[in-house]
């Protein structure tokens, strides 16, 4: 934001800032100092809300004027750059904005980001597209073979220990299976041996 003013005793004062809001007055604490009677302790701001320029009179005894009318106290007013603005010892107030005040700093980066991102995805699909060459194929191919080998011998691996498993089983059957048969069997001997002497007794 630049400021031009031009005050009673012809002194013309330029003023340069990068903020979005600019306070005048006679005050030591405000932004653009004017160490004159005719001007308040903190006579009036002018600020950028959404790109447009706006006045504030701030309680100012002398007022701010507005192509010679007054405007109200602590009411933000919009302003347009071509009007007549005078106030307090200041008879003629010029002020211009430029871009990075108006839009604000965050607003032109993020437009410099867009507009490089655009670019960057009207770059990739004005992009050439390039087959796939046969070392790509091959590495595709490969890697399948690999995939399909890994799972074949997954597989291979389940049915052995299935048949190792079941084998042990079978064995653990006939074990035990075996053992009961022979104790059934000497039990029929015993009982065919005693049976044969009781029948010898009989005669």
């Amino acid at each position: 934001m630049r400021i031009f003013l031009t005050l009673i005793n012809g002194e013309q004062i330029e003023y340069n800032s990068d903020l979005s809001n600019v306070i005048i007055g006679r005050s030591q604490k405000c932004d653009l100092v004017i160490q004159h009677e005719a001007m308040s302790r903190t006579h009036c701001k002018l600020e950028i809300k959404d790109g447009e320029l706006y006045i504030t009179d701030l309680g100012s005894i002398n007022g701010v004027f507005i192509d010679g009318e007054r405007i109200p106290s602590n009411s933000s007013v919009p302003f347009q750059t071509f009007l007549h603005l005078s106030f307090g010892a200041v008879t003629s107030a010029q002020v211009e904005i430029d871009e990075v005040t108006r839009i604000g700093v965050n607003s032109l980066i993020n437009q410099k980001k867009s507009s490089h991102s655009n670019s960057i995805e009207i770059a990739k699909k004005n992009a050439p597209s390039f087959p796939a060459s046969k070392d790509d194929k091959n590495l595709k191919n490969g890697s399948k073979s690999t995939a399909k080998g890994s799972a074949k011998k997954e597989k291979q691996t389940f049915v052995l220990n299935f048949i190792i498993l079941l084998t042990l089983l079978i064995a653990i059957y006939f074990y035990f299976y075996q053992d009961q048969f022979m104790n059934t069997n000497s039990q029929e001997d015993e009982s065919s041996q005693i049976q044969a002497i009781e029948n010898k007794d009989d005669f």
